[in-house]
Order: structure tokens, then C-alpha cells, then sequence
């Protein structure tokens, strides 16, 4: 190969490698933390922590070595020198197929066949290129050559199929970061995250109320997310409530907590027994949280001898228009969705909407 040949070569290599590089990097570094982060804690036994930086520096860098490797003993043509980067984007993608129940263990699951049988197709793939492929010998001559282009191409499209693939669930991403920010002590970002998922879930409540009872906010802010019906989610006791990073005991240190408690009546949509142990706690006759005023409207306006009979007028004026507003919601989509919107954050609407 002449010096010109070797230099043109020369610019697939750069760009392929600075496109890689970057790519693996960015990848690791803001969109794959938090899988990573479940992944090693609970791998290790819970005993070690990922550190971001790091772990995307060396990952990116073996992934490049495996790579080197791969082009000194395969010899790729030079069009599809790309192709010596597919190795090292497979193991990418088995890294950051982190299972959405690692918690309950680690498996194979379908990797048990699907990476001998990419290897084997790899193989193949390398012995028909070689020989088959109707390659002329592509201009490498400059950055934008067509050699170049076409590299460039490929490794995009491999990238492409690598986030596809990989674990892409929101809910769970979504976990995994409101967990790691609520254990750094990062309560209001760890909060936002649990405001993200549409749907109720047993641990994203759980982690939602362990982050208002941190800020002493549960009575105000605990039914302005979705959240389960059932005060079973409130502490990690059952399979179906767990942690990914957060220690447990973080969370049962507040098992007493009076507004837990409160709250746990609450999410029963026992209003009796909130009735009568409110007073116990809180002094009626000054200003209660948020919800616990619904609560005690709702109460005072649903039975027919109360035991507890607490009124406040801006409270009663809201209780009013909800009353009103579900009644048309009945027959009327657009009333039912301006009830959502604007009684979606009170207890009243948790407390009339479907289990």
C-alpha cells in the first residue's frame, strides 16, 4: 500500500474512531447512568456504587480496545471498516440492557442465544464481504470522501439499533434517577422525577411520599402525583414495594411518622379512623395541611353524624365547584376533562377515581 493509500485509509480510521468515541461517551454519560448505576449496586451486592464519569471513560475505552483488536485480526475492507466497531456496540448494547427486574436477579434471558448466534452471523457477514461484495475501491481522499461518508453511515445506523435495543423503559429510567437523586440528597429533583410517570406505580409512590416526608410535605403534596390506592405502597414490606439504590431503612425510619399514618388512612379512603385520629395530632382549630382539610370537608360533608365537624369556607367554595363539575362530568367529556384538570391534584379527585 502506497503512503497516499495509507493516509487516505487513514481518514476512515479517524472518523470512525472519533465517531465512536464520542458516541459511546455521550451515550454512557447522560442517557445510561442510572441503568448502570441499578446494575452495579445491585450486581456487587449492593456494596458499590458507579460513578459516572469513570465508568463512561473506562467502558468507552475497553469498548475501543475490543475494537483495535477486532481490525488488527479481521481485516475489513476499507468501505466497511465500520463493521470493526459491531463487537464492541454488541457488548454496549448487552451492558445497557439492564432488565427492568434485576432486582429480583440477574439473567441472561435472550442473550443466551442471541450473542453466539450475532457472532456467528458477524463471521459470515466478514467472509461474504470480503469476497463477494461488489466493493470498487471508494475514494478515501479527505473527510467528506465517499469512503468516509459511507463509514460514517454505517456506524450511525449501528448506533441507532444500539439505543433501539437497548433498555429504552421510561418508567424504569425514571425510577432509577428519582432513587439515585433522593439517595444524594437531592430531594426536589428526586421528587420531579416521581412527578413524571403517568400511571400510578406501588415504588414510585413510595419513593414519592419518602420525598414529602423528608421536606415535611406529605399532607400537602402526597395526591398531586398519581398514586396507588392502597397504603401498602407507602413502606418497602412487600415484593411488589422495593428499592433499586436506596437503602430500605432510609425509608422505614419514618414507618411512625404521624403523617405517614395520616396518609396511610388516607390512601384507604378510611375516613373514619382519619377523623378521629386527626384531632389527636393536629390542633382543628388552626391551619391543617392541604389534603387533611379536604379530607376532613369530604368527611364532614359525606356522613351523616360526623364525629368531627371542621369547615372552612375557602375549603367548602372548592368542595362545591368538584361537586358540581363531576356531576356534568358524568354526561360530558369536556366537563370531565376540566374536572381532571383542575381537581386532579386534590384528595377528592384520588378519592372518587376508579382503583
Amino acid at each position: 500500500m502506497t503512503g497516499k493509500a495509507r493516509a487516505c485509509g487513514g481518514w476512515v480510521i479517524v472518523a470512525s474512531a472519533i465517531s465512536f468515541l464520542v458516541f459511546t461517551f455521550v451515550y454512557l454519560y447522560f442517557f445510561q447512568t442510572d441503568a448502570l448505576t441499578v446494575s452495579q449496586h445491585i450486581l456487587s451486592g449492593r456494596k458499590t456504587h458507579y460513578d459516572r464519569t469513570v465508568g463512561a471513560v473506562i467502558i468507552t475505552a475497553v469498548l475501543f480496545l475490543l475494537q483495535t483488536v477486532v481490525a488488527l485480526l479481521m481485516k475489513w475492507r476499507q468501505e466497511l471498516h465500520a463493521f470493526s466497531y459491531f463487537p464492541s456496540l454488541l457488548l454496549l448494547l448487552f451492558v445497557t440492557s439492564v432488565s427492568c427486574q434485576i432486582d429480583k436477579g440477574f439473567s441472561w434471558g435472550a442473550w443466551i442465544w442471541a450473542a453466539p448466534l450475532a457472532i456467528v452471523l458477524y463471521a459470515a457477514f466478514y467472509a461474504f464481504a470480503q469476497k463477494v461484495l461488489p466493493f470498487g475501491h471508494l475514494s478515501a481522499d479527505g473527510l467528506f470522501s465517499p469512503a468516509v461518508c459511507l463509514n460514517v453511515f454505517l456506524l450511525v445506523l449501528m448506533f441507532f439499533l444500539t439505543v433501539r435495543l437497548a433498555n429504552d423503559n421510561r418508567d424504569f429510567h425514571h425510577r432509577a434517577r428519582a432513587e439515585r437523586l433522593l439517595n444524594t440528597g437531592r430531594i426536589d429533583e428526586g421528587l420531579e422525577e416521581c412527578r413524571q410517570v403517568e400511571r400510578p406505580d406501588t415504588n414510585m409512590t413510595m419513593l414519592y411520599a419518602y420525598g414529602l416526608t423528608r421536606k415535611r410535605q406529605l399532607g400537602d403534596r402526597l395526591f398531586s402525583c398519581p398514586v396507588v390506592h392502597s397504603s401498602a405502597a407507602l413502606m418497602p414490606d412487600s415484593p411488589r414495594v422495593t428499592t433499586l439504590l436506596l437503602p430500605e431503612k432510609k425509608i422505614l425510619r419514618y414507618r411512625k411518622d404521624k403523617d405517614v399514618w395520616l396518609c396511610s388512612l388516607l390512601m384507604d379512603k378510611d375516613l373514619d379512623k382519619f377523623a378521629g385520629e386527626i384531632g389527636r395530632i393536629y390542633d382543628l382549630k388552626g391551619q391543617l395541611p392541604r389534603h387533611y382539610a379536604e379530607a376532613l370537608t369530604l368527611y364532614t360533608r359525606t356522613k351523616a353524624s360526623p364525629k368531627v365537624v371542621w369547615k372552612s369556607p375557602a375549603v367548602e367554595t372548592d368542595y362545591e365547584d368538584f361537586v358540581l363539575l363531576r356531576r356534568k362530568a358524568a354526561v360530558s367529556k369536556a366537563d370531565k376533562r376540566r374536572l381532571k384538570d383542575r381537581f386532579k391534584n386534590t384528595y377528592w379527585f384520588y378519592y372518587y377515581s376508579s382503583v
